[in-house]
Parts: C-alpha cells; sequence; structure tokens
C-alpha cells in the first residue's frame, strides 16, 4: 500500500485497503436536510427550545387501550405526540442504557497542508486509541489534513498532551505539514458491546432513542432514520435487532465490563474529598488551584484563580 504524501520515515506499506467509501460535509448535508424538511407540510421546527422530560402517558397493553408521548419544555411548554425521538446523544431517560455506555474524549487537529499533495482517502492506525485522517477544503494554496485520536476516559486524564501527540504523529509521517490551524475536541459515547443503540428507549413502547454512536454520528444519523421510521411504521428490517437498545444477550456477555467500568467512573468522586491547596497564600501569579474548606462528608470545592496581574478570582463551587 501507497499513499502519496505521506512521506515520513514512518513505513505505511502493511495495511487493509477499503473500496468505494465516500465522505460528505456535515454542515451542507444538516442544510440539504432542513430544506427538504421545509417543503413537508406537517414538519415545524423549534430552535433554542430546551426540553426537559419525554414521556410516555396512558396505558397500552395487548393491543388494548392507547399510549401517547408528552414532551415538556423548559419555558413550561408541553407537545404532545404518537411517538418521539431523542436523538440527545444521551437519551433524557435515567435508565439502565446510560451504565451502557463509556464516555470518551476523542481530539482533532487541523494541519495546513500543500493542495493536492496528500491522496484523498480515510487512513486510521490500527492502535487500540487508534488515530485517523481526513482531507478538508482550505484555501487556493493548502488543504487541511485532520487528525484526530488519542481517546481517553471524560475527565480523567490531561488534554493538552494530546493535542501534541497527533501533531507528532501527524509530522512523522507527513513532514509537509505545515501550520497547525485549529484544535478541538468533543465527548464519545462508546456502548459496552461496540454497538450502536437505535431503536425503542428501553422500558418505552413510543419513546426511541439514538445513543451510542462511538463517534459516527452522522452515519447513525441516516441510518437511524430509515431503522426508526421503519419501526414506527411496523416494517420489518434486517438490522432492527442488531441495533435494539433493549438487547440482553450481548449486554449480558459484556457485564464484568460495564461493572468495571461504573465502578472506576464512581470513583473519581474521590476528587470531592481532595484538595489541591491548603490556602490561598499557596498561589503564585498565574496558577489556580482547588480548594475544599470544609471536611468531608459536606465539602464545599472553590475553584481559585491567582492572574499575573496578581488579583485572585473565585471561579465557583461544588457543594454536596
Amino acid at each position: 500500500m501507497t499513499i502519496k504524501g505521506w512521506n515520513g520515515k514512518v513505513d505505511q506499506r502493511g495495511g487493509l485497503v477499503a473500496e468505494n467509501q465516500a465522505t460528505f460535509h456535515p454542515t451542507k448535508y444538516l442544510v440539504g436536510v432542513l430544506a427538504w424538511l421545509k417543503e413537508q407540510p406537517n414538519f415545524r421546527c423549534f430552535t433554542r427550545t430546551r426540553v426537559t422530560s419525554v414521556s410516555e402517558k396512558g396505558v397500552e397493553m395487548l393491543g388494548f387501550g392507547h399510549k401517547s408521548v408528552e414532551i415538556e419544555t423548559e419555558s413550561g411548554h408541553t407537545v404532545k405526540a404518537e411517538h418521539a425521538i431523542e436523538a440527545t446523544c444521551v437519551p433524557l431517560q435515567k435508565l439502565s442504557v446510560i451504565t451502557q455506555l463509556e464516555f470518551y474524549r476523542s481530539y482533532c487537529i487541523a494541519v495546513r497542508v500543500p493542495r493536492g499533495s496528500i491522496e484523498d482517502c480515510l487512513l486510521y492506525d490500527n492502535a487500540e486509541m487508534y488515530k485517523y485522517t481526513r482531507l478538508t477544503a482550505c484555501d487556493e494554496k493548502d488543504d487541511y489534513l485532520v487528525v484526530g485520536g488519542c481517546d481517553h476516559k471524560v475527565g480523567q486524564e490531561e488534554t493538552t498532551p494530546r493535542f501534541d501527540e497527533l501533531e507528532a504523529w501527524t509530522r512523522e509521517r507527513f513532514p509537509q505539514a505545515g501550520k497547525v490551524d485549529y484544535k478541538w475536541s468533543g465527548q464519545i459515547f462508546e456502548p459496552a458491546d461496540y454497538m450502536g443503540m437505535i431503536g425503542q428507549n428501553q422500558g418505552c413502547q413510543r419513546i426511541y432513542i439514538i445513543t451510542g454512536d462511538s463517534g459516527d454520528g452522522l452515519t447513525h444519523g441516516v441510518l437511524a432514520g430509515r431503522l426508526i421510521a421503519d419501526e414506527i411504521d411496523g416494517v420489518e428490517n434486517p438490522w432492527a435487532k442488531l441495533y435494539n437498545p433493549k438487547r440482553l444477550l450481548s449486554m449480558l456477555k459484556t457485564l464484568p465490563t460495564i461493572i468495571s467500568h461504573d465502578l472506576q467512573i464512581n470513583a473519581q468522586y474521590k476528587r470531592f474529598l481532595q484538595t489541591d491547596i491548603t490556602d490561598i497564600e499557596d498561589l503564585v501569579p498565574g496558577s489556580g488551584g482547588v480548594l475544599n474548606m470544609v471536611s468531608p462528608p459536606a465539602p464545599d470545592l472553590t475553584m481559585a484563580i491567582l492572574t499575573a496581574a496578581g488579583n485572585l478570582k473565585a471561579v465557583g463551587g461544588v457543594q454536596r
């Protein structure tokens, strides 16, 4: 395997090639979907509207009775519907589906490379916390090489070294890489059995969820449009069982992983009992720290920052 533009010392010859893949621009895609929806007679879109709860009302059993859905908003409005879909990354209901997800922070950088110098393809390495590359337009002179990866569990590691690692990895393989113009990170939800959850929410008949995307939300969004539409219409879909959020067997097989993950996450709350500094005087200009002002079991944590000019700022506290 030879990749145009990979001129670094790292060997690139071994690899699996998957033909006939595709990429699409996420913003242009969403604009197109919205334009089509606006042409539909019953479509209505409410922006800047925070939903606080989605619940089923009524009783429906063995073909008798009827259930519906009520959606409540922060402003006090109630929307009634036959079905509701939560395309919210994490479902609003606090059901067991939450415990079946692992939460990771993922990182990206956008590096300038001479236009046309690197082959337009999707690259992935085979590390456990893998890295990947994409190409996208920049200007008449350069392309952007988007490089991502370096995932870790949310809130449990330093973030800055991850950007440095991505940049070093890129320059080792693509010496022509220029200035890093953008850096960003996002949260990824990984199901314990590695398969996304698309369909009826656990314990529900008329509420549907889309979660556990593993960073493939755009792909899952397209897939979910068909899966959930078929489920509502009563059309059998051969992929429905694979993505069913109510699946039990695969989750039971991964139960040790789920328990280990949940224990490890809950262990992070020991932070409530810890302190970085014992007194404001411990700070030097341009530094900050968490000050635990009260002993457990009721700590009051305040983030104190001493600016370079010597001004003290208390960012906020966490009380329990």
